[in-house]
């Protein structure tokens, strides 16, 4: 049974306990993304992840990785639209060694000057990879398509000029207005013991502030738009993209039902018409994203550079057949049960329970029991999904941008 409780300091700790395994997964959250930037700042919760691994005024950066290393832990972190995770996974032998330096990284980052000018490299770095990379460039560039100048359209990485842009007392600032005790929580799931584990975390993050600053929202009216980019590739990739549905809407299990149906499996619409049929495409596939206040829709394609019509006509053929609503019991159910799966199989390990749970947290300010999400799945009826067809299907309401070779 998950368990959420609010600590002495007023940050939330989730526990997910099960005793079939040897290990702990543990990650301190933080309701810090993209989405809290102003457009000047564009990268900051990113730049922060990063130099939160470049020491405190207790460990160097080496003693950080070192002493994770000497318990066998594993440690990493990721930033998104709407959150920062760092967590480590260990044995629950030395669960509290490695939630020690999991806690001094939060109450107690050095933001060495040297080392954030060092690490505006390594950033940046990243950046120019993601542009060469063309499925990220595409995936990134609708992002922009669908959100616009909204916060959400905030990129997670920020632009060269933003990183750089970015002062040690802006980070700091920053920092401290955002990693609050109504912004930072626990995820703890594994083998561990409870009462333990509520009192070494009673006794952290008393000197955060108590609120944090949420920045105005900024408001986008989605219009459909156009981008052909070119580089030195020798493919042509692909994205179809318009705004999709909030994770607040209960449409959304419908969508992801649907979005499975159309181009989730090897089985799915998609997969079958361009790949298949025509040998378009090694990799064709939709996939919906739900944050708080929005969405997005997107469908990819990896085609010949002289492809790329085919393709489209492809796509579109598969969009026009949802118009009809003839889509078949046995889709809908093998789409719904491929969810229900990869679902399960996501709680099989300790690191995938400590995640679910935490995005649940951040997303939606709860932690449904594990049964709930197979509950909304199995409700949603062949009506829901012919009724959220009509959100995607009309080609005409998608951006389109397009990454080919010279």
């Amino acid at each position: 049974m998950i368990k959420r409780i609010k600590l002495k300091s007023g940050i939330d700790l989730i526990m997910d306990k099960f005793e079939s395994v040897s290990s702990v997964s543990i990650g301190i959250w933080s309701k810090t993304g993209a989405i809290n930037e102003t457009k000047g700042i564009n990268g900051i919760s990113h730049y922060i992840e990063h130099m939160l691994f470049k020491g405190t005024s207790n460990r160097t950066s080496m003693d950080i990785a070192s002493e994770v290393d000497s318990l066998g832990g594993q440690m990493n972190a990721f930033t998104g639209k709407e959150g920062t995770c760092f967590y480590i996974k260990c044995l629950n032998t030395n669960l509290f060694k490695c939630a020690d330096v999991l806690v001094d990284m939060i109450e107690n980052p050095l933001f060495d000057e040297e080392e954030m000018e060092r690490e505006k490299k390594v950033i940046c770095e990243e950046i120019k990879m993601c542009f060469d990379d063309p499925t990220d460039l595409i995936l990134d560039v609708t992002d922009e398509f669908v959100f616009g100048d909204s916060n959400l359209g905030n990129s997670v990485l920020g632009t060269e000029e933003t990183v750089n842009s970015i002062t040690p007392e802006t980070i700091r600032s920053y920092y401290a207005n955002q990693y609050t005790k109504d912004s930072v929580f626990v995820s703890v799931a594994g083998s561990f013991d409870e009462e333990a584990v509520i009192d070494y975390f009673n006794s952290k993050f008393n000197d955060l502030l108590d609120t944090k600053e949420e920045p105005e929202d900024r408001i986008y009216a989605y219009e459909p738009k156009t981008k052909y980019l070119e580089k030195d590739i020798k493919q042509a990739h692909i994205c179809l993209a318009k705004v999709g549905l909030s994770v607040e809407s209960e449409a959304h299990y419908a969508l992801a039902i649907l979005s499975n149906l159309l181009g989730g499996s090897m089985s799915s619409r998609l997969f079958q018409n361009i790949r298949e049929k025509r040998g378009l495409a090694y990799s064709v596939f939709s996939t919906a994203s739900y944050y708080k206040g929005n969405g997005y829709f997107k469908i990819y394609a990896g085609v010949g550079k002289d492809k790329i019509d085919d393709a489209l006509e492809g796509i579109k053929e598969e969009l026009d057949k949802l118009k009809t609503g003839e889509i078949t019991k046995k889709e809908i159910e093998s789409a719904r049960e491929q969810l229900k799966s990869n679902y399960m199989f996501s709680l099989e390990t300790v690191q995938g329970r400590m995640i679910v749970n935490g995005r649940s947290n951040l997303q939606c300010g709860r932690v449904p029991e594990q049964n709930e999400l197979i509950e909304k799945l199995n409700k949603v009826s062949h009506e829901d999904i012919i009724n959220v067809s009509k959100n995607i299907y009309n080609i005409s309401d998608y951006s389109l941008a397009v990454v080919r070779g010279k």
